[in-house]
């Protein structure tokens, strides 16, 4: 191992091609170390500055108060602007090269560039308190963590999937190609994604953030940030979140929240919180949300452009329910909670288009009705759990309640590729479960001229089929007015035609255990 001291004049050093320390001394020194894993360290008062070359090897590079030029070629390399220690840095510019790189500006309005390799680069030292410059970052190549710091700083990712951290300050930061996350921090900060799938956060302050092309995800903390290129239409449609650009709103737009302003508000009251959250957004600003703004394009440089449309916000991009409570029907009017509903509302059947209902009535069981009766519990579905990503959000039915399976298995099984299964014979399957953790539920009950197929949470299931055990089912009450509107189902001759073939037990848990053996979905959509 060599020891290379310099001089107090302007000192040309070159190591060896092994391990040296270079200690070099006042004076604007050029130091090369070479091959070999390096200690070169700069003289913390020198104010000229230094270009401090590390070459091959793991190097350490320490450069002093005044402007230096700084390359630590290849190897995984540290390289600090000045000691953390010294109070007084100068304006340096660093390369990083190839290599994992651990890079530390310091004091100073630096210039960073990670080069090839997953570096770690910070703008001002470790701590937010070292320095409060402008720093300039360049990510390059690799999967690098980007950390601006205090100061108004301004962050390249590069290449890759980057991690980039703007401090405080108006940052600017941009994560360029690769799938990125961006977190703004305190300060009005300007943020684009760039390319691929990005995961912007703002933080506190006035933000702006552009996602750029490829589904990104927003990030709303309750902060007046404004999104300004939601794209509300690529990727939407299929009830899968991960190819459309996204902002989580559900902290604050669901049912809980949706009491609180509907008890407030009596004159502007709304059934669901997704219509809450698009009457908002028509007003230019999403005050629940702590004023929130979402542009499909957007100028930042005069505060104008096009507010998204509210209609284009949906669950599937901002993961707010359709419902209070209970499930969504679709009708002639759009979805409906089904407590809504009433005779003579038109509903959306899959074979016969709109049709009236001619009765709906409820059956409401209580903690201790469900305790003493479990059967009758509710089965709830996962959101997807039927595939191709449906029912879109949870659905909850009675452990009767038939679903439809549209599948090749079933179509071997059965020789019909549609069929209807009871819920509680799916329960083997991942997604289906029997809901233990309800205290108590209401199950409605839809009657058309005929069994009909009708869209609940985006999934198809049947409406009530005026069988013997599904007329038992209502309560003598409900039975007695049911069959005062169709009288023929008193006559013990009459057969209920069903829309769907009607599965048994056994044959239906086994269709399910061989879907879940196959890992086929349930439900398999037609394609045009």
């Amino acid at each position: 191992m060599a020891i290379i001291s310099g001089t107090p004049g302007n000192d040309s050093l070159e190591g060896t091609p092994g391990k040296d320390i270079i200690d070099r001394n006042l004076g604007r020194d050029t130091v090369y170390g070479r091959d070999g894993n390096d200690s070169i360290v700069a003289r913390d008062d020198d104010i000229e500055g230094d270009e401090l070359y590390g070459g091959n090897g793991n190097d350490t590079v320490i450069g002093s108060s005044g402007d230096d030029w700084i390359e630590g070629g290849d190897g995984d390399d540290f390289l600090s602007g000045v000691r953390t220690e010294f109070t007084d840095g100068g304006n340096d510019t660093i390369y990083g090269g190839a290599g994992n790189d651990r890079i530390q500006g310091q004091q100073g309005a630096d210039e960073l560039y990670g080069g090839a390799g997953n570096d770690t680069i910070f703008g001002d030292g470790q701590t937010v308190n070292t320095g409060n410059n402008d720093d300039t970052i360049h990510g390059d190549d690799g999967d690098d963590e980007l950390y601006g710091d205090a100061g108004s700083d301004l962050i390249y990712g590069g290449a890759d999937h980057d991690k980039v951290y703007g401090g405080s300050g108006n940052d600017t930061l941009h994560g360029d190609a690769g799938n990125d996350s961006l977190y703004g921090g305190a300060g009005n900060d300007l943020i684009y994604g760039g390319s691929d799938r990005d995961f912007l956060y703002g933080g506190s302050g006035l933000d702006t953030l552009y996602g750029g092309t490829g589904p990104d995800v927003f990030h709303a903390e309750g902060y007046a940030t404004t999104i300004a290129d939601f794209n509300a239409t690529e990727g939407v449609g299929d009830n899968n979140i991960n190819n459309n650009d996204f902002v989580d709103l559900s902290a604050f737009y669901n049912a809980t929240t949706l009491a609180q302003w509907n008890a407030a508000h009596p004159a502007n009251q709304f059934s669901t919180p997704l219509a809450w959250l698009r009457y908002e957004q028509s007003t230019g600003v999403l005050t629940s949300a702590g004023g929130l703004r979402i542009f499909s394009d957007y100028n930042v440089a005069n505060d104008t452009g096009n507010l998204l449309s509210e209609n284009l916000l949906s669950a599937e991009n901002t993961a707010v329910p359709c419902f209070a409570r209970g499930t969504m029907i679709a009708t002639a009017a759009g979805e409906a909670p089904v407590e809504f509903l009433r005779v003579g509302d038109m509903v959306q059947t899959r074979d016969n288009g709109m049709q009236p209902i001619r009765w709906i009535g409820s059956r409401k069981l209580s903690a201790s009705e469900l305790q003493a009766m479990p059967s009758l519990r509710p089965i709830r579905i996962a959101a997807g759990a039927l595939g191709s990503g449906l029912p879109v959000e949870d659905l909850m039915v009675s452990p009767q309640h038939r679903i439809l399976v549209r599948s090749k298995i079933a179509q071997k099984m059965f020789d019909a590729q549609e069929v209807l299964v009871a819920a509680k014979q799916l329960v083997l399957l991942d997604g289906f479960d029997i809901a233990d953790d309800i205290q108590e539920v209401e199950y409605f009950h839809i009657l058309f001229d005929q069994h009909e197929i009708v869209i609940s949470n985006g999934a198809e299931t049947e409406s009530l089929y005026t069988g013997a055990e599904a007329l038992k089912s209502v309560g003598t009450a409900a039975a007695r007015e049911i069959l005062s509107l169709f009288p023929q189902l008193a006559d013990p001759e009459y057969v209920a035609v069903p829309a769907r073939f009607l599965t048994s037990g056994r044959q239906a848990r086994k269709m399910g255990i061989r879907h879940q053996q196959n890992r086929h979905p349930l439900v398999v959509l037609h394609h045009c």
